[in-house]
């Protein structure tokens, strides 16, 4: 007995280090290239294996210790000849000695990395030498056009909620664009760490909320699939039509043109939001309905009620940054363009017309503090949770203005609740 709990007392200190190692390796994450090719030589050996003329391309990437994963693609990388419905095979491996040599299950492909090269020999006996490249999107460091507005550019968070910045590049905090958007076209890059021994979701997530409700998915998923929960995907809606992620460090791309649901008179949605997405320069999303009120995770969860909301950059535990991030608001091309129309319910502070609204028509140029981007906006009917008066509106303009007072006019002793303060539907 006293043999038996010597050996048991042992094991309970051992397993315990090795659950505390296991953890410390899963933990280890790089932050910028030149690091990270500088500690870990795997870093330097996983990417992508071809060329543009190339007839195969080969994704390698790095799973931790020396050890691969590939993905030989039939007719070469994504973007320069492969798509959906080609072969895909995997390979494993590791490294032996100097060189990283690799194969299919059946032992019928191998492929051995040397010196940034890779030569494939493939079942039917043929060679294939394919130099190790680094690709990236043809829109990155894309500069904000005339009309759009800049929510990022490495200087401030102003224009975020939460927003927190490290070394001029924007963090993954939960941030929340502090405008409201209806239809708009986005351009944002991030950059996802090198995670080696991290898998699944852990591995660099984040992800971009349009309206606070859908999310384009951010994800290391360079090489995979090519699913909705991975990059390029619509969460829970829709996969991309292929896998334009690059790998880790790497800066990548999403332009993005979305449509606004629209809505009647009455309220009634008409028309589900659409969505167009390009990953890296590479459209994964043509004209997509998004057919739910939200997706997983979003901060709006409520039933869908108005055309525009936020733009949301998701917290998931992995520090995934962001640069260059400006947005066009879209309107229907027509002189209503910046201009927005909004309804008072009743006429005026002491004296009200109960049921009579007075609309209000607002047209601006592409310079306005109002939010625009709320083309049509019907305020709370009198008396209830939310009302505001003419002179809110009145108090709104002169602190968009510079004149910070709390309010215009006598306060209207009949109703309820603050009344004091601009509208911040109306505020940028």
């Amino acid at each position: 007995m006293m043999k038996r709990s010597a050996i048991y007392c042992c094991l309970s200190l051992i397993l315990p280090c090795t659950a505390f190692a296991d953890a410390a390796a899963e933990s280890k994450i790089w932050m910028e290239p030149d690091t990270a090719l500088r500690e870990d030589e795997d870093f330097g050996i996983q990417g992508e294996y071809g060329s543009a003329n190339a007839k195969v391309g080969v994704q390698v990437l790095a799973m931790g210790e020396g050890r691969f994963d590939g993905y030989l693609l039939e007719g070469g990388l994504p973007g320069l000849g492969w798509i959906s419905g080609k072969n895909r095979i995997h390979l494993q491996g590791a490294r032996e000695g100097k060189n990283v040599v690799m194969s299919d299950a059946g032992k019928k492909i191998s492929a051995t990395i040397r010196n940034k090269e890779m030569v494939l020999k493939v079942e039917d006996g043929a060679t294939h030498k394919l130099p190790r490249i680094e690709r990236s999107s043809i829109t990155l460091g894309a500069k904000a056009p005339e009309g759009a507005v800049v929510l990022f550019d490495g200087t401030s968070t102003d224009h975020w909620e939460n927003g927190k910045m490290e070394n001029g590049f924007l963090l993954s905090t939960g941030c929340t664009s502090k405008r409201g958007f209806g239809s708009y076209k986005l351009h944002l890059e991030f950059r996802t760490p090198y995670k080696p021994m991290a898998r699944g979701q852990m591995r660099g997530n984040s992800g971009v909320y349009h309206s606070g409700r859908w999310e384009t998915q951010i994800l290391d998923s360079f090489g995979l699939e090519g699913k909705d929960n991975e990059c390029g995907g619509i969460y829970s809606i829709s996969k991309p039509r292929l896998n334009m992620c690059l790998p880790p460090l790497a800066w990548q791309t999403y332009d993005v043109e979305f449509t606004a649901a629209k809505f009647d008179a009455s309220g009634k949605r008409t028309a589900w939001p659409r969505i167009t997405v390009r990953l890296n320069g590479v459209v994964v999303h043509e004209d997509l309905e998004l057919s739910k009120d939200f997706t997983t995770s979003a901060p709006i969860s409520k039933p869908l009620d108005g055309p525009d909301g936020p733009i949301f950059l998701q917290a998931h535990g992995n520090p995934v940054v962001y640069r260059n991030i400006w947005i066009v608001p879209e309107g229907s091309g027509t002189m209503f363009d910046n201009t927005m129309l909004f309804y008072f319910p009743d006429s005026g502070e002491s004296h009200h017309s109960h049921g009579v609204e007075f609309p209000f028509v607002v047209m601006a140029g592409k310079n306005s503090k109002l939010n625009l981007g709320r083309r049509y906006i019907r305020l709370p009917f009198w008396g209830t949770e939310g009302h505001k008066t003419l002179g809110n509106w009145y108090t709104t303009l002169l602190n968009l203005h510079g004149n910070p007072i709390k309010h215009f006019g006598d306060p209207d002793t009949t109703l309820r609740g603050d009344q004091f303060g601009p509208i911040k539907e109306f505020l940028m």
